[in-house]
């Protein structure tokens, strides 16, 4: 006979469900034929195992991926839920265990998140640290370096120590359990809940409802084992709902963390963040203006630099950066070419943050509208220009 390839889990979806006994079956089918439970096993003992120990290469690896992509599995979140954790958590263990190559090149991290974390030099809360920071690490690094990820690429010690943790995935999470664990007792909450849905309202999502239907689950199963889990934290029902943040590792989910840094008068640690970002990605417009803006605070003719080879690079606020070129031109007694500057702006109404002068030459650093900054920027320079008074701080 001939005609559509059909995953095995498509005539097996009435048998009893074991994640493992189904991967060791399935182990050399074609990705065509292979369950979804498979797929997925296969696709975090991958990236699980040490780039130097794998036996199948990276194009194997993204095989895998697209045939899990084309039965709507969402396969970057289960790599950020699932495989990150395990990588960090592996990476940990050699640290700690062996100083030989090419665990000790991760040892300086340790040291690093050691000397960063509040407890000080406390090993159990610091190593626990180090890996919640791999974690977001390589869970940021699907969306933003996908080769690095697969690498285990090292990060640079003030993104490490700097990076903010993801948000839980619950839809990820979901599929993940509900292909690759046999019981319900170890799923997660979230998971319980959301099949629990299914079983009520039908699917979720955008997930093909012919690959969910491979495994049946049974209703009374799952409201079986969640109310001896709710029981035992009921505030998995009262959480709120939060809206999932960026997952990449983009400028933008620094910059919170950098200004903490500059608030509290530590700007180099806030420089040494977007110095790591414009070395990752020499093209990266928003990683040059940050640095520049966290160089005014100490060396503002160092700041220059960055901020105008930010210029001529893609940006996601072009007038942020033209008020900072701007700013450190005044700063350095330049104000015709400042007023310049601004005379090209066209600022929203939307927030930012920058430095504001309380008296000539003395600033400090604030979150204003960007319009209004500009104007009264414009307005103080004007008056110097023009040699009448300004409205703002005296600077002659």
């Amino acid at each position: 006979m001939t005609g559509v390839v059909r995953p095995i889990e498509i005539a097996s979806a009435t048998m009893p469900f074991d994640a493992t006994e189904i991967l060791l079956r399935e182990l050399h089918e074609p990705l065509a034929t292979s369950s979804t439970t498979t797929l997925l096993l296969r696709a975090h003992s991958f990236v699980s195992t040490p780039p130097s120990s794998r036996k199948a290469s990276n194009d194997q690896f993204f095989e895998i991926w697209r045939a899990l992509e084309q039965r709507q599995v969402p396969v970057a979140g289960i790599l950020r839920q699932h495989a990150a954790p395990s990588i960090a958590s592996q990476i940990v263990l050699r640290t700690i265990a062996t100083d030989q190559a090419p665990w000790d090149e991760w040892v300086p991290l340790l040291q690093a998140c050691k000397d960063a974390h509040p407890s000080g030099q406390e090993r159990e809360a610091s190593v626990e640290w180090l890996q919640a920071r791999l974690t977001s690490w390589f869970g940021r690094l699907v969306d933003s370096d996908i080769v690095g990820f697969l690498e285990w690429r090292r990060p640079p010690e003030p993104l490490l120590v700097n990076v903010p943790p993801l948000d839980h995935e619950p839809e990820a999470g979901w599929i993940w359990d509900r292909f690759a664990l046999t019981n319900l007792e170890n799923w997660a909450t979230t998971s319980l809940l959301l099949e629990l849905k299914r079983c009520t309202d039908g699917s979720i999502g955008d997930h093909s409802e012919r690959v969910l239907a491979a495994r049946r689950v049974a209703r009374d199963d799952v409201v079986k084992v969640l109310l001896t889990r709710l029981s035992e934290d009921a505030a998995q029902l009262t959480a709120p709902t939060q809206p999932l943040n960026s997952r990449d590792l983009s400028t933008q989910q620094f910059v919170d963390r950098a200004a903490r840094h500059l608030r509290v008068g530590s700007p180099d640690e806030a420089a040494e963040i977007f110095t790591a970002l414009a070395f990752m990605n020499p093209a990266d417009g928003d990683a040059l203006n940050n640095l520049g803006f966290c160089l005014i605070a100490t060396a503002p003719e160092q700041a220059l630099g960055p901020l105008d080879r930010a210029s001529t690079l893609p940006l996601l606020e072009p007038n942020v950066n033209l008020a900072n070129r701007a700013f450190v031109r005044h700063l350095l007694g330049r104000d015709a070419e400042a007023l310049a500057l601004l005379v090209r702006a066209d600022p929203g109404q939307a927030s930012a943050h920058v430095w504001v002068e309380r008296e000539c030459r003395s600033f400090a650093l604030s979150i204003q509208r960007l319009d209004e900054y500009i104007e009264e920027l414009r307005v103080h320079l004007l008056g110097l220009v023009d040699g009448m008074t300004s409205s703002g701080p005296n600077c002659t």
